[in-house]
């Protein structure tokens, strides 16, 4: 039995927390993950071709909250409680506080509640935990590095353990005169980032996942860039930096855990 957090409220407050009130043997849940294979084959040939694979869109597990002091709850407890885990328009983080899970969350809704009743009186809910990924994430990580130097090396250890790129988030403030930045990763095919024609001392907010990014000062700065956004490979980055200025990388991990 655990305790739990869903958008930033902990279980406590209203007395819940995870608990199964079934059977107690063994149960087969959904984990991290199934992949889509991607083939084609030709009329003429028996293998098939091979292009990649796709990861699913979603993982689902079911999940069931109890009072831990086992009150039953009135109806205007019960209001509160449904508001504030279910039919939420956007997918919120859910924290599940095992020693085991560590920093992990998952970006979900709850769906398809039922809601349990023991004699007549509200104890709990039964629903599925529907995720917005097929990962989970860790807590946000921000890390900044001063680089005052015309080259300058910054080394970025990406934790995940999913088998793709990684895009942080990235402030970039300009330091001195300099109006250009040019971001190198050895560990990623010496991909290149860079962001030319920058006012002195601005600053510039890049979200490298949705593919934007704004100047504080407000200047079109897009219209400088070469379209490579930024990203990290697994393991260890290597950057070379040209250009003075302070880089900020704010991301969350991806894990490969599965359902709770």
């Amino acid at each position: 039995m655990s305790n739990f957090i869903f958008d930033n409220t902990p279980s406590h407050v209203f007395g819940l927390r995870i608990a199964h009130r079934g059977s107690q043997g063994d149960v087969a849940k959904n984990t991290y993950t199934d992949i889509e294979l991607i083939t084609d084959r030709s009329a003429k040939k028996i293998e098939p071709y091979r292009y990649g694979r796709r990861l699913p869109d979603t993982l689902t597990f079911p999940m069931e909250i109890y009072n831990k002091h086992g009150n039953e709850y009135p109806s205007f407890e019960v209001q509160a409680i449904q508001e504030w885990l279910f039919g939420r328009i956007e997918p919120k983080f859910l924290t599940i506080l095992d020693p085991d899970k560590g920093n992990e969350a998952y970006l979900c809704w709850l769906t398809a509640p039922n809601i349990i009743r023991h004699a007549g009186r509200v104890i709990g809910w039964q629903f599925t935990v529907t995720c917005a990924a097929p990962y989970s994430f860790t807590d946000i990580v921000e890390l900044k590095f001063e680089c005052n130097n015309d080259m300058n090396l910054i080394e970025f250890h990406n934790h995940s353990n999913i088998e793709d790129y990684l895009y942080p988030e990235m402030n970039i403030q300009m330091l001195a005169n300099d109006t250009s930045v040019l971001i190198q990763n050895y560990n990623d095919n010496n991909r290149i980032f860079s962001l030319t024609g920058i006012r002195t001392n601005d600053s510039v907010f890049v979200d490298n996942n949705r593919q934007f990014m704004r100047a504080t000062s407000g200047d079109n700065v897009f219209q400088n860039f070469n379209l490579n956004w930024m990203r990290f490979a697994i393991g260890y980055n290597r950057l070379y930096v040209s250009g003075r200025c302070i880089i900020t990388f704010r991301t969350r991990f991806y894990k490969a855990v599965g359902g709770y």
